[in-house]
């Protein structure tokens, strides 16, 4: 019976902390300040800086 009601203490307690952090794992939207092209430009340019690597990049991801 104690070790059910430990169990129970820490996940509660588990369960309830990690909901307090669920805020930082949402995504943020926002409006570009660009046009469409201008944005998609400037997003491949900001991840080509920061070293990502997309494989593909038609609309049907067929390379």
């Amino acid at each position: 019976m104690k070790t059910l009601k430990t169990i129970l203490i820490v996940t509660l307690t588990t369960l309830i902390l990690s909901a307090c952090n669920m805020g930082s794992m949402m995504i943020h939207e926002e409006e570009s300040p660009y046009d469409y092209g201008k944005t998609v430009e400037t997003i491949k340019a900001n991840a080509k800086a920061t070293g990502w690597f997309q494989k593909c990049t038609t609309s049907r991801h067929q390379c």
